[in-house]
This record gives structure tokens, C-alpha cells and sequence, in this order.
């Protein structure tokens, strides 16, 4: 059965579509089924795994969570590139699915629900969690019904984070979120935090990271280090470990991959992860 991974954080900017498309392409590349739900407006993961607007106008999240559309009918496969006697051709990948999001979303806090509001996507992912390893979920910068959504569906969370005090000001607002799921949904929501576009010599980058340890101890995933690589990889719309597999972003994605899927087999999430408590 899969695991789902809300990706999130309040603060816009600060990784979560980057940490989303390439965490789940280095998982993917380790041989896991990946399913990438993408609830933010912006569709920022969509596009870069190769969708485009015109494909998803009748078929997005937006219709599995205000439509009750069936899963099924949402997924797609992601897109990839490769060369074909000096040509480049689009192909798809086997596994590797997304649930695309689309501007249609960010109505989704002034629509009405009538009926479990912030269960929708736990109850609208049941059908396919036999069909994946991991789902991981790109949150939107905001505390409305998508990341809500994504928080109650969750086994557990990665907390993205950027150098900036602003970043560690819009956790408090999450934390108190994740304590009322808790409180109202009596569901705990474990989570790492990581650090992205981490630049070692930099003072504020390096207080920052003592705070996050800090807070979140052992579950706090090593820093992603800042490159050009990762504007590159997103104007080329594919994952770093396709385009720029040496990079050093990349390298930090498979090698928290690497540790999120050891703690997976070892089932870990709930054991070894910071909770946030009520």
C-alpha cells in the first residue's frame, strides 16, 4: 500500500514543487511506484513533469475533490523526452503518474462541501493506493483546503523550508494546523523538514538549519544545496536526474530518497519522525 507524503509549507517559493517532481523522480528511479498529486493552482509540478493547461481542463484535481470524479479518470502519465536519430521525441513513463492540478483550484476554498471537506482527497485516493509506493503531494503556499487535504490524507510530511526568517515565521502558522488536525481529526502528522537552496558558507543559511535541527531532531532530512541546475531542469520540464544527474541539487534528492525509502521499509515514519504535538 502507498505512503503519502504531503509536501508542504506555508511560505511560498520555498521548494515544495521542486522537492515534489524530484524527490518522486529519484524515488522513481529506485524503482517505486510514484503517484504525484498536484494541488496547487499554479499546477508548477504539472507543468514541469510535461502536462500542459489544454490537457487537464476536464480532468484535475479540482474535479476529484469539488466533482467527486473518480481517481482513474484524473491520472496521467508524466512526460519525458528522449532522442530518436538526433531528434527529440516525447515519451511516457511507465509508474511514474500524476494527478494534475489546474487554475480551476484556488476557487476550492470559497466552494461549498457539503460533506467531509478535508477528507476528500484521503477518500478520493483509496481506490489506487494498491497501485503505488509513494504519493507524494505538492502542496499549495497556503493554509486553505488543499493543504489541509494533503495533511489529513498524509502517513506523514516533509516541511520545506528556504534561508529566510520569513520561512521559519510561516511555520508557526503550519504547526498550529497540523495540531488542530490532530485535535480534530485525531490524526497525527509526523514530518521531516528540509532545507532547500542551502548555501553552506552563507551565515542566515547555516542558523537557519540550527533551528530546524533543533526543532525537528533526527527528522530533520539533509539540506538541498542551491544550483542552477534546478531553473535549467525546470525550463527543460524534466526531473534533475534526467538532465543534470551530477548536479549537486540532484545528488541531495537520490540521496534523500535513498534515506526516506530506508525508513520506509523499515517503518519508520511514525517511530522516527518528529510529531508536532497538540
Amino acid at each position: 500500500m502507498a505512503r503519502v507524503i504531503a509536501i508542504a509549507g506555508q511560505k511560498g517559493g520555498t521548494g515544495k514543487s521542486t522537492t515534489t517532481v524530484n524527490l518522486g523522480a529519484c524515488l522513481w528511479a529506485l524503482d517505486q511506484k510514484i503517484l504525484i498529486v498536484d494541488l496547487d493552482p499554479q499546477a508548477a509540478s504539472t507543468r514541469w513533469l510535461g502536462i500542459d493547461a489544454t490537457d487537464t481542463q476536464d480532468a484535475n484535481i479540482y474535479h476529484l475533490l469539488l466533482k467527486e470524479k473518480p481517481i482513474e479518470e484524473i491520472i496521467l502519465q508524466t512526460i519525458t523526452k528522449i532522442e530518436d536519430s538526433g531528434e527529440i521525441k516525447l515519451d511516457t513513463r511507465d509508474n511514474f503518474d500524476i494527478v494534475p492540478a489546474d487554475i480551476q483550484l484556488a476557487m476550492m476554498d470559497q466552494s461549498q462541501m457539503e460533506m467531509n471537506p478535508h477528507h476528500r482527497l484521503r477518500m478520493g485516493l483509496e481506490p489506487v493506493l494498491d497501485d503505488y509506493d509513494f504519493i507524494l503531494c505538492d502542496c499549495p503556499p497556503s493554509l486553505g483546503r488543499g493543504t489541509v487535504n494533503a495533511l489529513v490524507a498524509a502517513d506523514f510530511a516533509i516541511f520545506v523550508f528556504d534561508p529566510s526568517i520569513d520561512s521559519i515565521i510561516a511555520w508557526t502558522y503550519l504547526q498550529k494546523v497540523v495540531r488542530d488536525i490532530k485535535n480534530h481529526y485525531k490524526h497525527n502528522v509526523p514530518g521531516y523538514s528540509l532545507l532547500c537552496r542551502y548555501v553552506k558558507n552563507q551565515i542566515i543559511d547555516n542558523e537557519i538549519l540550527q533551528q530546524l535541527e533543533n526543532t525537528f531532531g533526527s527528522a530533520n532530512l539533509p539540506p538541498i544545496r542551491q544550483g542552477q541546475a534546478v531553473r535549467q531542469a525546470r525550463n527543460l520540464r524534466l526531473p534533475l536526474n534526467e538532465c543534470k544527474p551530477k548536479s549537486t541539487p540532484a545528488l541531495d534528492y537520490e540521496a534523500n530518497a535513498r534515506e526516506i525509502l530506508l525508513a520506509a521499509k523499515r517503518g519508520e515514519e511514525r517511530g522516527g519522525l518528529h510529531v508536532v504535538k497538540g
